[in-house]
């Protein structure tokens, strides 16, 4: 049986275009993760200077006040 060229073609290429959509949704996910964790942390690149000054004060605020109980 023959098959036209071009209906291979554009199965070839749906089949494709749905393993990258996968991946994505996959590295998506990732990135959401990375992305949320750096923000809290306030260091992600894209944040406002003034939300990223505060975060990182309020981390080692936070981080200060209980190793300072720590020490005899």
């Amino acid at each position: 049986m023959y098959t036209r060229p071009e209906i291979l073609t554009t199965a070839c290429c749906r089949e494709r275009s749905i393993a990258l959509r996968s991946m994505e949704s996959t590295s998506n996910h990732y990135y959401s993760i990375t992305k949320r964790m750096l923000s809290l942390a306030g260091q992600w690149p894209y944040q406002e200077r003034r939300t990223r000054l505060f975060l990182v004060s309020f981390v080692t605020a936070t981080t200060v006040s209980m190793i300072v109980p720590m020490v005899p």
